[in-house]
């Protein structure tokens, strides 16, 4: 979808539907979604002209499969990747399914955090925003929190902004007052702040 927006520049959305999600087949699994990321990531790269911005752009899950898929593909050094991905937008992002998990059942006498070793996902958009930043500390990221995530407790977002600031990326988190897990763009707030981002490139 191509959209032309109050300013110059031209906006193109690749939208990915993961295997198992909507209309698209197969069964989801964090490794066959890492590479349908991959495959969509390529296609972007190498379909559009050099001198185009990418930004890549996840919600909640969607938001760790953007940070570990960008991690993977700077680790297999696609042509011009680390050049051409100019900024990663997380939006409801959480740290890692293990960190979920304790955040959701703190109470030590609950087996659920320890349930974290047999998780056949992880997630962990920690140690992938680790690896970007040892990769490519120009890429800029921002963080969108919904304020009253029903979904992801708070303090992941913080989690992960201190990571990408440790590895001295560019970095900025907003919170979106009364916004719930899927509503971040439903709101005024929470689309200023990601039209912002995207029209700063």
């Amino acid at each position: 979808m191509n959209a032309n927006t109050f300013d110059d520049k031209q906006y193109t959305i690749v939208g990915l539907s993961y295997r198992g999600f909507w209309k698209s087949k197969g069964k989801p699994s964090q490794g066959g979604i890492e590479l349908d990321v991959e495959a969509a990531l390529n296609w972007v790269l190498d379909r559009y002209d050099p001198s185009t911005n990418i930004v890549i752009w996840g919600q909640s899950i969607g938001a760790g499969a953007a940070s570990v898929g960008l991690a993977n593909l700077l680790n297999r050094r696609h042509p011009d990747a680390q050049d051409r991905v100019a900024g990663l937008l997380l939006e409801t992002p959480f740290v890692d399914l293990k960190t979920m998990l304790v955040a959701l059942y703190p109470q030590k006498f609950l087996p659920y955090r320890y349930l974290a070793p047999f998780l056949l996902s992880t997630w962990d958009s920690k140690s992938a925003l680790e690896e970007i930043g040892k990769a490519d500390t120009r890429l800029r990221v921002l963080i969108v929190e919904a304020g009253d995530d029903e979904i992801v407790p708070s303090g992941q977002g913080a989690i992960l902004e201190g990571v990408c600031k440790e590895q001295g990326m560019d970095v900025d988190r907003a919170s979106v007052p009364g916004a719930l897990h899927t509503e971040v763009m439903t709101k005024a707030r929470g689309r200023s702040h990601i039209v912002r981002f995207l029209g700063s490139f």
